[in-house]
């Protein structure tokens, strides 16, 4: 018998479990694994190269997963009902040769609807679940997060961005363990996507992670396929029409703005970017209101020496934007002082006053347009001109010419 012989020989056997998705997988793994799996396992051990799956730990992301012989066998007859068994064979083998192995890492974005998909200038693509390289990925996402059981918005879209890895293999006994090679998972360029998309949105909408993980694509021989899921604390996103292309076209464009600005600005638009996306949310208005005002406060009070934070805040705003907005400076200061005022009322005391909210959404809309601009023009030495107020008048004819 050859190992193509005895894997046929277990496809003949059970192709109803291929042929019918309905059967879960969980009727072959028992405490006696049908005949045929058996005898694919002693084919599989005759050839020394496959020992690296030997109750060993395979690295998969920033973790592993535990193989022996009998998940590969599972493995190779579960890659035949997308392939031919030659083909599944030879992809087995390909791995063997290998030393970094393709990946693809994904971030689930709650109730977010498209249209098309898109790449972004960094590598990452916006598009629907199903085009997913992992077929048990992809069914669990279809069916529902958790198997729906769990409280999650709706997941139509991900983020995702595929990468390479060292293939590493160890034995899974303590004592003979190896430590894995350090991983530097790609989650900060999906992070960078997701906070200019939500940039590039209207304010009534956000874009929410839910949660991400590595993935490996079908043809690589991972009986475990997938990294455990990392849960992101979230906001429960609003509902919202579909991202439109524009908007994805518009948030490229601030990426290339944001890379080309370096890491260090990169790192200071998180915490304004994020808490602006907190508003953007179907959280409570308190919730709203105190991830508004640290947004204001981490947007324009980028130096330790602000004094007067209320007037500040809204002297910056009013001079940064100038005439972008074509409202009246003192209008300007004048919505985000009542907006800072309401803030300050709900993080001390944790109610928000009623009357005022209108503010409270065009402040969003204007902080909104600070951290755009600045990420197009750069953060002014906001020092300098207070130390001379007529320069305040100066700054905005700059900015606007």
């Amino acid at each position: 018998m050859t190992l193509l012989s005895a894997l046929n020989s277990t496809i003949e056997k059970h192709k109803e479990v291929l042929e019918n998705p309905s059967i879960p997988w969980s009727l072959l793994y028992t405490m006696e694994p049908p005949i045929e799996f058996l005898n694919l396992v002693e084919e599989l051990k005759k050839n020394p190269s496959y020992s690296i799956f030997n109750e060993h730990l395979q690295m998969l992301g920033g973790g592993g997963t535990s193989n022996n012989y009998l998940g590969l066998a599972f493995w190779l007859f579960k890659r035949s009902g997308q392939v031919e068994s030659t083909e599944a064979i030879q992809n087995l083998d390909d791995y063997l040769m290998m030393d970094t192995i393709p990946l693809m890492h994904i971030m689930l974005l709650g109730r977010v609807h498209i249209d098309a998909d898109y790449t972004f200038q960094n590598g990452v693509k916006l598009h629907g679940i199903h085009n997913i390289p992992n077929r048990d990925v992809m069914s669990q996402l279809s069916v529902g997060l958790l198997g729906g059981s769990a409280p999650f918005p709706d997941i139509d879209a991900i983020l995702s961005i595929e990468y390479r890895q060292v293939k590493f293999h160890t034995s899974n006994l303590e004592t003979e363990m190896e430590p894995f090679p350090r991983v530097n998972l790609p989650i900060q360029e999906l992070e960078d996507v997701r906070r200019c998309l939500a940039l590039a949105r209207p304010i009534d909408y956000g874009i929410h992670s839910v949660g991400h993980l590595t993935i490996a694509p079908d043809h690589l021989p991972f009986p475990h396929s997938n990294s455990d899921w990392s849960v992101t604390p979230f906001k429960s996103p609003p509902m919202s029409p579909p991202v439109l292309e524009i908007e994805m076209s518009h948030a490229n464009s601030l990426l290339g703005s944001i890379y080309g600005r370096g890491i260090e600005f990169r790192n200071k638009l998180a915490i304004p970017a994020d808490k602006l996306n907190g508003y953007s949310s179907g959280a409570s208005s308190v919730d709203k209101a105190i991830d508004l005002r640290i947004c204001l406060e981490s947007t324009l009070l980028q130096n330790k020496r602000a004094q007067k934070i209320r007037s500040t805040l809204a002297k910056r705003a009013a001079s940064f934007l100038g005439e972008e907005v074509k409202m009246p400076r003192k209008q300007i200061e004048k919505i985000i002082k009542d907006a800072y005022d309401r803030t300050s009322a709900a993080v001390h005391t944790g109610i928000l006053p009623e009357k005022g909210y209108q503010n409270m959404e065009l402040a969003a809309k204007l902080v909104k347009q600070v951290i755009i601009k600045m990420i197009n023009e750069g953060i002014p030495n906001w020092e300098q001109y207070e130390e001379n107020p007529t320069m305040w008048e100066n700054l905005k004819r700059r900015l606007c010419t």
